[in-house]
């Protein structure tokens, strides 16, 4: 089966679907392989004016698959973290409007992707949430600027911290997400705005996106003191027991350093 599969539900747009519905779409080895080459190729394709990303089997993603990270070294997951590190800032940084279209769960690094998009469309059954403390893991994927930027410093640390699941109708009250839809209406909302998008003044929308960005911040260093922090993070035997106990269904052990 196809990790991503490459849609085009109208000319000029074109839609990258996660494909992996028997793990809430969570990432592996093969599915951050094949989303970055196809949304590199997406970015770069001068017939894709638009560009959704979403998942199949009715949810968006669960971020990254807990059974297969503590199966990678620390030099191994370092160098994939690095190249989904790379593919956010392409997707932050795309000359080209990017539609995250969310259904039920939007999580951990999956989110940063989203946030990371021009616009999230959402159904009210969404749920947005970043985990990342509870498996020993600092938020990672840009999800930290990404959350600040939508909406603010406070309500980001809260939901850090204590590992909120927002729903839709509050995501959307709160600015986590742009648009709120009803389920059946995902995908069709998300191509219809892709089209608003696609017919507007080309370069200008990219030098536009150039400029929101300068006005954000610095995304490069962000997302190298990111990867350098999380380094220190997986492997480290917090992580260990996070993901443990993740797996076993139970509440995390972590040892106080004092």
């Amino acid at each position: 089966m196809e990790t991503v599969l490459v849609e085009w539900p109208e000319e000029r747009i074109v839609r990258l679907v996660m494909n992996r519905p028997h793990v809430l779409n969570a990432f592996d080895a093969a599915l951050n392989d094949e989303l970055q080459k196809a949304m590199l190729e997406a970015i770069d394709d001068p017939k894709a004016s638009a560009i959704i990303l979403t998942g199949a089997g009715g949810h968006f993603s669960a971020g990254g698959d807990i059974n297969y990270m503590p199966t990678q070294t620390r030099e191994e997951y370092e160098v994939r973290f690095a190249r989904s590190v790379d593919l956010v800032e392409r997707v932050a940084c795309a000359g080209k409007p990017i539609i995250a279209a969310v259904d039920v769960v939007a999580a951990g690094g999956a989110l940063g992707y989203a946030l990371h998009c021009d616009y999230i469309v959402a159904t009210a059954r969404a749920k947005f949430t970043a985990p990342f403390l509870r498996i020993g893991l600092v938020p990672d994927i840009g999800t930290i600027p990404g959350l600040i930027n939508r909406i603010g410093v406070q309500a980001t640390r809260r939901m850090i911290f204590e590992r909120s699941v927002i729903a839709g109708t509050r995501a959307h009250d709160m600015g986590l997400c742009d648009r709120l839809v009803g389920s059946d209406e995902l995908q069709d909302k998300a191509v219809l705005l892709a089209g608003e998008l696609a017919a507007l003044a080309p370069n200008a929308l990219a030098q536009t996106k150039v400029l929101i960005r300068k006005a954000w911040g610095d995304l490069s260093e962000y997302l190298k003191l990111e990867v350098e922090m999380q380094g220190t993070c997986f492997g480290h035997p917090e992580a260990e027991e996070g993901m443990r106990s993740f797996l076993e269904k139970r509440q995390p052990r972590f040892e106080r350093p004092y």
